[in-house]
């Protein structure tokens, strides 16, 4: 599914700069996070998380809009729709365990992938970074169980 990868450019760094995850991070933790991100580019209709798998990256969505879903009985049901600024996969990678939905395409889209070692070495070294990634898996995980039933 993945199309292409690359090094961030200018425009790409500014709006990491600016994004809410970065917030919790020191300035050389900062600089081991932008280091680390590339740049992955979907197609409409590209799975990038597929359920039941373990994440290996905790994207942010550049550019694009893609469907959370999960499987059920009667198909797939729809949990979010995510947009730019958005990030997702932080359940699975903080978690080590298959995810809980998949991650679906609605158009063209451009991630940044932050791979999962780097996130998992700002956690255990930033507790606010690891306190607020936890805070916002439960708040997810808790949201999609109860669009799920």
């Amino acid at each position: 599914n993945f199309i292409r990868g690359g090094v961030l450019n200018d425009s790409h760094q500014d709006f990491l700069s600016r994004h809410k995850l970065l917030t919790f991070l020191a300035p050389d933790q900062i600089q081991t996070f932008k280091k680390a991100a590339s740049l992955k580019s979907y197609e409409d209709g590209d799975i990038v998380i597929e359920e039941g798998k373990k994440a290996q990256f905790l994207f942010i969505v550049y550019d694009g809009s893609l469907s959370v879903f999960a499987e059920d009985f009667d198909g797939d049901k729809e949990l979010a729709i995510l947009k730019p600024g958005d990030f997702m996969g932080e359940i699975s990678v903080i978690s080590n365990q298959p995810t809980s939905a998949s991650i679906r395409c609605l158009s063209k889209a451009v991630l940044i992938a932050i791979p999962k070692d780097t996130i998992i070495l700002l956690k255990e070294k930033n507790p606010s970074f690891a306190q607020f990634l936890s805070k916002t898996s439960i708040d997810r995980f808790e949201e999609n169980l109860s669009k799920q039933m």
